[in-house]
């Protein structure tokens, strides 16, 4: 099993961050605050999750998480058996809402080979287990657990019997302390003591109430006997106060008629107006509305009603629509077409030919109207030209050819004629004369001279015949080559001018007598180009004005139908003016023909209304009111006044009927004013009222006192058996401490003796890595079954917290490393993670730690954490 990469979204500190995993030691060196402690927690939530705890205390959840609250997690890639796998897990704010992946890398797809705990898949334990052992920090921490119990005992196939008897411990060290806390008064049987203490003073508290309450009643009948006695006497004084209470009652009576016979005269003067008839509200409504309207009728009657000069006006308009109001949509399209003509002449400006245009037109159709040669016919002159150059060019070649060959035969011809004796015939000749002159005195050597002389002359008249021969076959084979190259010039020059013939009649024909052949054909192709694309432009400009012109005389036809119902269309000069005054003229008359209409419509409701008002008004007023608004307004005000005068006269009448139907009102005539004042009665009434009210007091007091007396003594029976009942309980929860503790004993003394087995290998593993460090010392460690190391000195063994801290720190990476050869010799090993355990060491014992330490990494994947140079091992 071996890390390979990593990669954190978010985590901690973290974000975004990769690393690559070498096979054996991988040290991280970053400064204090980084991230390094964040970077592990992440590897082995990684394995194992996230810590779970209850309560408000700070876990890796809320430590780690995000400040925003969102997911946090990432992945690991790693090796094992051969296989990488990509371990995904994201966390959310609980564990519902994490997520785990595992991937098969060489497949793409998820992988079942391991669950979601998997490091205890892969290492057989769980998480407490993983950092006791393989997670090495300065935390110094009880090292034993259930898990790696079983695992140092070698005893795999009783993990859970380990685990459960663990369990068992702790359940009945919970269940002592449950009924007999280690310190204090607390837990069952501290609570039933209490109790039992409660009950004997409640029993006591019940047996005084029941004195109290005799006392308290005795005190009661004393006090009702005084309370009935005040009875009587407020009684008495009431009924003399009740004599004012009636005489009071005579003069409301007397009131209340006063108000009847007031409001009745009052309402019976507003009646008068109205002879018998009350409009109701519907009908005063009415009446209002009908007058509001005849009113604002007769006012738009007066703003609608149109002058004189208003009126000639529009009967002029009137008589000029006669045929109908042209509609809107007419108006419109009529102007879009007039819009549409004014375009059209626009575009008739602009189909105009240029002189410049016209004249290019005409002097390229008098220099090739009756030609009509085409683009083709001079492409092929142009192609001939240049045939012809390369023709020329051959000729030329073909003609230096020849003149070579001329020029060696006019040398050889010079040679044949030149000198006919060779230098050697004349020294033969030199040397015959020089010997016979010589023999004169000397025969011998004259003779030999002279034949000398004979056979030289003779060897060169023999060269001279042979030379003349070899020349006339040398001239023969020139002329004969000089003949070939005047052929093939002559049917090159033929071939010239018969495709120079074509295109030069043609120039000729246009009348271009350029020297540049080449240039004039070249231009003259430029020129029939620009001549049918005129004439093409001419042609379609031509077409344009035509089928402009014919759409605008149409449109023009149209206007003016449409504009010879309402104008004499032979004197109009500008029909969009005609067609912004025919607006107008509509817009005029629409508004003059809509005043009359209102006119005449306001005047007929005013009529109606009118129709309506003036029998109603006839019928209150004796003549027919000249301000219709005043006359209503006032029959509304005294319809107000009816109904008030109404509501008075109603709520008097009720009252009356109400105090009569309550009193007896002959009765109230008899009454008479008391001798005694009201206030003197009052006061001496109030006297026995707060008597009587202390009184009751007391008397309530007393009773209230007695009600909880009386619960408290109720309570006598119960409590005595409680007390009962409480005691039983203590004497059973004694026997179940002796139970409990004495199996708690004999549990613990059995698993003290299992783990005694794993002591021997635990030791060994121990000083094999404390030897590394100091083997001076490592017959002086042992260890407890608890793998505390102790330390002998002077024959007896102390606790290793005497130590300094770095040695402390060296004896607890030793006990790590024994524990991790212990552990997980059956399984893969574990990745060990190093959070800068030597920060403590002084620089001797760091040299060791750090020998040892890449002794580790040759064995194991080591991820070693530090936050100074002087701490990497290298």
């Amino acid at each position: 099993m071996r890390l390979i990469r990593c990669y954190i979204e978010n985590f901690g500190k973290l974000s975004k961050f990769n690393y690559e995993f070498n096979e054996r030691l991988n040290v991280i060196e970053e400064e204090n605050g980084w991230g390094k402690t964040t970077l592990a927690a992440f590897m082995k939530a990684m394995f194992f999750g996230m810590e779970y705890k209850m309560g408000k205390s700070i876990t890796e959840r809320k430590r780690y998480m995000p400040w925003n609250g969102n997911r946090f997690g990432g992945y690991l890639i790693f090796e094992m058996e051969n296989k990488q796998y990509k371990l995904e897990r994201f966390f959310g704010k609980r564990d519902k809402d994490d997520t785990f992946a595992l991937y098969d890398l060489a497949r793409n797809t998820l992988s079942e080979d391991f669950s979601s705990n998997i490091g205890e898949d892969i290492w057989k334990v769980d998480r407490d287990s993983y950092e006791k052992t393989a997670f090495i920090t300065l935390n110094e921490s009880d090292l034993l657990n259930d898990i790696i119990s079983s695992k140092l005992g070698d005893i795999d196939e009783q993990e859970a019997d380990m685990e459960a008897s663990s369990k068992a411990l702790q359940i009945l060290d919970n269940l002592i302390v449950r009924i007999k806390p280690k310190r204090g008064n607390g837990g069952l049987l501290g609570e039933k003591q209490e109790r039992a203490v409660l009950l004997k003073s409640e029993r006591k508290e019940c047996k005084d109430s029941l004195a109290k309450m005799e006392t308290n009643e005795r005190w009661i009948s004393e006090k009702e006997q005084e309370l009935l006695e005040i009875n009587q006497r407020i009684l008495a004084i009431e009924k003399e106060q009740a004599k004012f209470a009636l005489y009071e009652k005579k003069k409301h009576y007397n009131t209340i008629m006063q108000e009847y016979d007031s409001a009745k005269k009052e309402l019976e003067a507003v009646q008068e107006f109205f002879k018998g008839k009350i409009l109701t509200v519907e009908e005063m409504n009415r009446l209002e509305e009908e007058t509001n309207e005849f009113i604002n009728q007769k006012s738009n009657a007066n703003s609608y009603q149109l002058t004189e000069v208003n009126k000639k006006e529009l009967e002029d308009l009137s008589n000029q629509f006669k045929q109908g109001v042209p509609k809107s949509y007419e108006l419109d399209e009529c102007n879009s077409i007039l819009t549409s003509l004014s375009n059209e002449r626009t575009k008739l400006d602009t189909y105009v030919v240029s002189s410049e245009m016209q004249n290019s037109l005409q002097t390229l159709n008098t220099k090739y109207g009756k030609l009509n040669p085409d683009s083709l016919m001079i492409e092929s002159y142009i192609e001939d030209y240049n045939q012809v150059i390369k023709l020329e060019s051959e000729a030329n070649s073909i003609k230096a050819d020849m003149e070579h060959v001329d020029k060696k035969i006019s040398d050889k011809k010079k040679e044949n004629i030149g000198t006919k004796v060779s230098s050697l015939f004349y020294a033969g000749i030199l040397l015959v004369v020089a010997g016979l002159f010589i023999a004169f005195r000397f025969p011998l050597i004259g003779i030999v001279a002279a034949i000398a002389g004979i056979i030289l002359a003779a060897i060169a008249f023999a060269r001279k015949k042979s030379s003349i021969a070899l020349s006339d076959s040398t001239l023969k084979a020139l002329a004969k080559e000089r003949e070939q190259y005047l052929n093939k010039f002559s049917h090159v020059m033929k071939k010239r001018d018969e495709l120079a013939a074509p295109y030069t009649a043609f120039l000729k024909e246009i009348g271009d007598n350029s020297e540049n052949i080449f240039a004039a054909l070249a231009r003259a192709k430029s020129e029939w180009t620009e001549y049918l694309r005129l004439k093409s432009l001419l042609h379609e400009i031509e077409q344009k004005v035509s089928v402009t012109k014919e759409s605008a005389d149409e449109k023009k036809a149209t206007v003016e139908k449409f504009l010879s119902k309402y104008y004499n269309t032979s004197v109009l000069n500008d029909y969009e003016e005609a067609l912004k005054d025919l607006r107008k003229k509509i817009t005029r008359y629409e508004e003059l023909e809509r005043l009359e209409n209102a006119y005449q419509r306001a005047n007929e409701i005013a009529r109606e209304k009118e129709a309506y008002l003036k029998p109603i008004l006839l019928f209150y007023y004796d003549t027919y009111p000249d301000s219709v608004k005043r006359a209503v307004s006032k029959i509304r005000e005294l319809l107000i006044k009816h109904k008030e005068k109404l509501t008075v006269l109603e709520k008097a009448q009720a009252m009356k009927m109400d105090f009569e139907k309550k009193h007896t009102v002959s009765d109230l005539e008899m009454v008479e004013l008391p001798t005694d004042t009201q206030e003197s009665l009052e006061k001496e009434k109030l006297t026995y009222m707060d008597k009587k009210e202390d009184i009751i007091n007391v008397i309530t007091n007393y009773k209230k006192d007695n009600d909880i007396l009386s619960l408290k003594a109720d309570k006598m029976e119960d409590i005595e058996s409680s007390m009962l009942q409480c005691q039983e309980d203590i004497d059973s929860l004694q026997k179940q401490i002796d139970l409990l503790t004495l199996t708690k004993d004999c549990m613990t003394d059995a698993k003290e003796e299992l783990a005694a087995k794993y002591m021997g290998d635990i030791s060994a593993s121990f000083k094999k890595y404390i030897n590394e460090l100091d083997s001076k010392k490592t017959d002086k460690y042992h260890i407890d079954i608890r793998l505390n190391v102790m330390l002998e000195k002077e024959g007896q063994l102390h606790d290793s917290s005497a130590l300094s801290k770095g040695m402390k720190d060296l004896i607890q990476i030793c006990m790590r490393m024994a524990l991790v050869e212990a552990v997980y010799k059956d399984v893969d090993k574990p990745i060990l993670v190093l959070d800068d355990p030597f920060v403590n060491l002084d620089n001797d014992r760091l040299s060791h730690a750090t020998s040892l330490l890449k002794k580790i990494g040759e064995s194991y994947q080591t991820i070693y954490f530090i936050c100074h140079d002087s701490r990497r091992a290298v």
